[in-house]
């Protein structure tokens, strides 16, 4: 039998120094807004509105 790994815990993120914590910047599209705003004729760079493949829906 082998002893356990070492592990570390994190008990309060917001006590970490700076130089210890990597800082990441999320961007996310806001798809609903700008299908809106497509839809009332805007033009919006870098997006556009695709009708994807027809589909069998069964009841």
């Amino acid at each position: 039998m082998r002893p356990g790994v070492a592990k570390i815990i994190i008990d309060n993120e917001m006590l970490l120094p700076d130089e210890l914590v990597d800082v990441q910047t999320l961007i996310a599209p806001d798809k609903k807004a700008i299908k809106d705003a497509i839809e009332r004729g805007e033009t919006v760079p870098g997006a556009h509105i695709e009708i994807g493949e027809r589909s069998l829906q069964v009841r």
